[in-house]
């Protein structure tokens, strides 16, 4: 029952390394639309322009939560199973042990 098959099985060490590197990309996505605003002159900046910024920002972000809710719904999936997995071990176990008389 303390094995990585139900402690920390490979199906969910890997989504949470696709978790790690999405929002790795995320941040380096955000990372430069600043850095662009940044780099506008002081004169060129307008509404128009930090209403554009804004609206990259808010699309990035309207994207990536949608992939984090599917991500946390894999992840929710994974853990189910693994708990459907631990019981059906576990009446296994019970089953032998009924059995056996031990």
């Amino acid at each position: 029952m303390e094995s990585d098959r139900f402690v920390n099985p490979q199906s969910r060490r890997d989504l949470f390394a696709e978790l790690k590197q999405r929002q790795v990309q995320v941040y380096e996505q955000r990372k430069v639309i600043v850095e662009q605003m940044v780099e506008l002159e002081t004169e060129n900046v307008n509404k128009d322009i930090i209403e554009k910024f804004f609206n990259r920002l808010q699309e990035l972000n309207d994207n990536v939560q949608a992939e984090m809710d599917k991500m946390v719904g894999l992840l929710n999936k994974d853990m189910e199973n693994t708990n459907e997995d631990a019981d059906i071990a576990f009446f296994d176990l019970k089953d032998f042990v009924l059995k056996n008389e031990a």
